[in-house]
């Protein structure tokens, strides 16, 4: 068992490693195929997953949350097809496996509905507010991309709830959020221009790709969330490959 838990945690380190050079060939601009290789980055942690992760119900919507990001990002990463809309609409389907993952590992039915709740009044402000404030320019894009945050901002705060049953998800989700905001501010030009907000501006302009470096890193703490959980009752669950 112990040299079990060893390989694997070998395993992981191994990946980390793989995903640190990556990224930093990709955010660091060292070479022209940043976009391939940003796919490839995140189409490692799937089919690490089929591998080498144990059989259950996180892992399968964990697998399905990744196939969803890697279609979105055919459209917003490698541009096979150029529809926004559609793209951001895949990534909601991403958040919507994380919602699933963090419901089943809640076992208190009154937290489960309050979870739901929270979601929809999150998504209800946001987008009757930005109904009146763009008005005639509310379209499915400012749609899907404020219902994305509401599940996105959902996600992280009953993630959080229950920190202590799985570290890795709630990090991952924070790292992830953080990154679709670097990229909103960037593509909201044609609605608001927070480039003329100078702390906003800083980090669109750095000389490196910080939106990049937060997305390789959410998107590895989420994979990692599967190899480590507790239960509802916080006994500690070390999962072993056998």
């Amino acid at each position: 068992m112990m040299n079990a838990k060893t390989n694997q945690i070998g395993l992981l380190v191994c990946l980390g490693i793989v995903e640190a050079v990556l990224g930093t060939l990709i955010v660091g601009h060292f070479t022209n195929f940043g976009e391939m290789l940003e796919f490839i980055a995140i189409l490692i942690f799937p089919i690490f997953l089929l591998f080498f992760a144990p059989k259950g119900f996180h892992k399968q919507f964990q697998c399905v949350a990744f196939v969803f990001t890697l279609l979105a990002d055919a459209g917003l990463v490698l541009n096979l097809y150029n529809n926004k809309v559609l793209s951001v609409a895949i990534f909601c389907l991403a958040q919507i496996c994380y919602l699933t993952i963090i419901l089943f590992y809640q076992r208190n039915s009154k937290i489960k509905i309050l979870n739901l709740i929270i979601f929809v009044v999150i998504a209800s402000t946001l987008e009757s507010l930005a109904l009146l404030v763009l008005k005639a320019n509310f379209d499915f894009l400012v749609f899907f991309t404020l219902l994305y945050l509401s599940l996105s901002l959902t996600n992280i705060i009953f993630s959080g709830i229950n920190v202590k049953q799985n570290k890795f998800l709630f990090v991952g989700l924070i790292l992830f959020l953080c990154c679709d905001l670097i990229i909103g501010f960037g593509s909201a030009g044609g609605y608001f221009d927070f480039s003329s907000i100078p702390f906003i501006h800083s980090i669109l302009n750095a000389p490196f790709d910080i939106a990049t470096s937060f997305y390789i890193l959410s998107q590895y703490f989420l994979f990692l969330s599967v190899f480590k959980i507790k239960s509802a009752n916080q006994k500690e669950l070390i999962i072993a490959v056998k």
